[in-house]
Parts: C-alpha cells; structure tokens; sequence
C-alpha cells in the first residue's frame, strides 16, 4: 500500500521569496531530487538539471529574469519560421531596417538576435496590421 501523499507546503506569493524557497531546498538535497505527477509516478531529475533549476532560482531571487539570455543568434531561415513569414519577406523586413542583424563577415550571412527577433513578435502582436 503506497504511503498518503502530503500536500506540498504552498510556496510564498512574491517571487524571490518563492525562488529563495526553491533554492534552499534545491541546496538541501546533497542526494538529488525528484518530481512526482498527480498519479504518483516518481522522476529523478539529474545533476544537471538541479543546476539549472538552481542558477534560475538565484537569478529570480536576485530580481533578474529566471534565464540569462545573451540573445542568441539566429539564421535567417530559423528567425523567418519563428515569425512566420518566408526567409524572403524577412529579407526585406531586413533591409527596410524594421529589424537589427548582424553579418558573419563583410558580405557574408545575416544573423539575427533571439531577443530582437521575439520583440518584433511582441510588437506585431500588440500593433496587428490595419485589414482592408
């Protein structure tokens, strides 16, 4: 017969007190972690995960966003499927200068920034084009 499960202690309603919270228990845990569903089934989460869990829940505790993004970069092909467009309507986007990018070299392939390329998304979003 498999032992009642407790309820899980509510975590506080501020974030960085809730990522504090996380993060002592994630340091807590010399042996490891684990995730359990609501059917009880049990996971392991690996070394490596706990890590990342826990630079996220310092990061969150300090006020910064959860995951330092450096951007990233992006091909134009992957920024164009990301945005929905064809690689050639991104092109021109490009080179109307609606977006920022950068070249591998003098002439050679455009690259864009993750973060850009999600704030143009955002801004599409929030300004759809005029119907008619």
């Amino acid at each position: 017969m498999t032992p009642p499960r407790r309820p899980a202690p509510p975590l506080p309603p501020d974030p960085s007190a809730a990522a504090i919270a996380c993060a002592d228990l994630l340091r807590r845990a010399p042996d490891g972690i684990g995730l359990v569903d609501a059917r009880g089934t049990h996971v392991a989460v690996p070394p490596a995960l706990v890590d990342v869990l826990l630079r996220a829940a310092d990061r969150l505790a300090s006020g910064a966003p959860p995951v330092d993004d450096d951007g990233g970069w992006l091909r134009t092909g992957q920024a164009a499927a990301m945005l929905g467009v064809s690689r050639r309507t991104l092109v021109r986007l490009l080179d109307d200068g609606r977006l920022p990018y950068d070249r591998t070299g003098p002439g050679g392939h455009r690259r864009l920034r993750r973060r850009d390329v999600l704030a143009h998304l955002d801004d599409r979003r929030e300004d759809p084009p005029a119907s008619g």
